[in-house]
């Protein structure tokens, strides 16, 4: 999972990231993982399923992706 290839978001300058298979039954990363890069993190643990209402997630999400430009 590139998620958690360190040295490839290094190497491409990657300075935040936006998951949306967050947790331990997904891509189970976080601020933690990261921690020893200067990359800020934004998680939302979205499960694969019609009845899962992501539209919720949609403006903290879309707030963290406009601080970061």
């Amino acid at each position: 999972v590139a998620a958690r290839d360190k040295p490839m978001l290094y190497s491409m300058g990657i300075t935040h990231i936006v998951n949306a298979a967050s947790g331990p039954p997904h891509v189970n990363t976080g601020p933690r993982f990261y921690r020893d890069m200067d990359i800020d993190y934004f998680g939302v643990e979205a499960d694969d399923s019609s009845d899962f209402i992501i539209s919720v997630f949609f403006y903290p999400t879309a707030r963290f992706i406009r601080a970061a430009l």
